[in-house]
């Protein structure tokens, strides 16, 4: 998980926040993180196996809601 955090970060998608610094931020929600696997193609066409980081964004919070809610 952490390489694909990584990968997340260096691409502009995730920026990690410590809990310290999240709680600083008003109304802050958060989501659970998980890993599936996943079939991909390589630059030859054949299918290979991939792990992709999911973010479970219908996961309700402190208030019942999703974030996508």
């Amino acid at each position: 998980m952490k390489t694909l955090i990584e990968e997340d970060v260096i691409h502009d998608f995730s920026l990690p926040l410590t809990v310290e610094c999240t709680m600083k931020i008003p109304q802050a929600l958060a989501a659970p993180l998980g890993i599936i696997e996943q079939e991909s193609i390589d630059e030859l066409g054949q299918i290979t196996k991939k792990d992709h980081m999911t973010h479970d964004q219908t996961f309700p919070g402190p208030s019942g809601l999703s974030v996508n809610k």
